[in-house]
């Protein structure tokens, strides 16, 4: 299968070549490619940070899955500049929750099963098998692609990588999203719902708001509160959703429309640039 899917706008099934996501090999890469202005090679990449031939391979695709890095080439997206600068070795919040929401956006670089995963497999408290998440890829990408099967191994692949990249301490388990358990051995524990920073929902509700509603003013609460929308991608149930609105209208980034249902949300910002700018602040 090649890096990319056919359109070319996200990494393919199995572009992690079977590795979970390494945030210090990430870091590394991008690095690189700041200092070098994204004119990058994967054998310059090989030599510069000594990771290895796999590696290579896998972790600018992360990059890329994650928003930090452009789909063509090496280049850096105005994202992964801010996080270089602000954040080279990838440890502050607003980050991780930023990758996380990138890999996990229906519009966005990251596979396209992840998404799905995200939003529809993985229910607030519940505890879910390894074998579970396989069989859910294997159903998505059958329906998704036209294909009649994929490779067994390929999806079981698939759910290992899943999962350790929001179980690993140096990829994405600082989150705490998904945690092992105990005493089920291949089942993870999903997180209840949680109240990410107010700089990563910022920005990334700027992006949801870009690719699905373009240039609306309003858009109902109820449609970024549904779920597989907006709140649910950033771990929020309503009651989290509706508290980070009520601070966003205190610094002016939105407005609420509540006299009666349907309830409106208004954007009051420009472009998701100018909340890119706030991201650290």
């Amino acid at each position: 299968m090649n890096e990319l899917e056919a359109h070319g706008s996200r990494v393919a099934l199995t572009f992690h070549r079977t590795f979970s996501l390494s945030l210090p090999s990430v870091s590394k890469i991008l690095l690189l490619s700041s200092a070098v202005g994204g004119r990058t090679i994967a054998s310059e990449i090989q030599k510069a940070t000594g990771l290895g031939s796999i590696y290579v391979e896998a972790m600018p695709r992360y990059a890329r899955a994650c928003g930090l890095m452009e789909m063509n080439g090496y280049g850096l997206t105005p994202f992964g500049e801010l996080v270089c600068r602000t954040d080279p070795h990838l440890i502050h919040e607003n980050t991780l929750w930023l990758m996380h929401y990138h890999m996990s956006a229906p519009h966005g670089p990251g596979p396209a099963f992840w998404s799905h995963l995200v939003v529809h497999a993985l229910q607030f408290g519940d505890e879910v098998s390894r074998v579970r998440i396989a069989q859910e890829i294997a159903g998505f990408h059958v329906g998704q692609g036209g294909a009649t099967s994929v490779k067994e191994r390929t999806v079981r692949t698939a759910a290992t990588v899943f999962l350790g990249t929001y179980t690993k301490s140096d990829a994405l388990g600082r989150l705490a999203l998904l945690e092992h358990v105990p005493e089920r051995d291949g089942y993870v524990r999903v997180s209840e719902s949680q109240s990410p920073p107010l700089g990563a929902v910022t920005y990334a509700l700027a992006d949801y708001w870009a690719a699905h509603f373009g240039e609306q003013v309003t858009v109902s609460l109820s449609e970024l509160a549904k779920d597989d929308g907006f709140a649910r991608l950033m771990w929020m149930n309503y009651r989290q959703l509706d508290e980070v609105l009520m601070e966003l209208k205190r610094e002016n980034i939105v407005d609420l429309y509540r006299v009666a249902p349907p309830y409106q949300v208004v954007r009051q910002w420009s472009t998701k640039q100018d909340m890119l700018a706030r991201l650290y602040a």
